[in-house]
């Protein structure tokens, strides 16, 4: 299931094209998309192999960097990973193809639509790319059901003498969001119950 995968990303590269691919994974983790990236999952004494496999098991989504240094001494290696999201039956799971630069693309990559992210071209690609890498609303919703149930009940004293229609918590439930019958929204401290800001 969608909401079973770690990871939203997989970035499988060559280690000649990080300086296009370090800044790529940053961008897409600061858009919200977990993402697993070698430099950030690889730690001292680690079987790279082996956290390869486990970073490729727990990802929705395989995005393949295609470059001349890829289809290099590498190619073995990153085609090997593609299989397992391009098995048609495996329909949780994408491949999407990514290239880096102008080499022709090699062998049965050929016949898979990919996003052209040559230098010119990035600025336009990276709206698609993203929205390519985001979860279905199926699994964005399914997700938002099971959370609901994790939240806890929480009464908290407000210091204010208000009437208050409507509250919400923020996600981590430090604050508060209050709509009062006054036509006025207020930001409350939920551990002190304090009013912090009157909309």
């Amino acid at each position: 299931m969608a909401d079973d995968f770690r990871y939203d990303v997989f970035i499988s590269h060559s280690s000649k094209d990080k300086a296009v691919v370090r800044p790529l994974a940053e961008r897409l983790r600061a858009d919200g998309l977990r993402v697993w990236y070698d430099d950030w999952e690889l730690q001292p004494g680690d079987h790279v192999f082996s956290k390869i496999e486990e970073g490729l098991e727990h990802s929705r989504i395989l995005l393949l960097c295609m470059s001349a240094h890829a289809f290099g001494s590498d190619w073995a290696q990153l085609e090997s990973q593609t299989f397992r999201f391009r098995d048609p039956l495996n329909q949780q799971r994408r491949f999407i193809p990514l290239r880096l630069d102008a080499t022709s693309l090699k062998g049965s990559l050929a016949q898979f639509s990919y996003i052209n992210y040559l230098p010119r071209a990035r600025k336009q690609s990276y709206p698609k790319l993203l929205e390519a890498c985001r979860p279905p609303a199926s699994a964005v919703h399914a997700k938002a059901q099971v959370n609901y149930g994790q939240f806890e009940e929480k009464a908290i004293q407000l210091d204010d003498a208000v009437s208050i229609h409507a509250c919400d918590f923020s996600s981590d439930g430090g604050r508060a969001l209050s709509g009062s019958g006054d036509r006025t929204v207020r930001v409350w401290d939920a551990e002190t119950g304090r009013c912090l800001r009157v909309l």
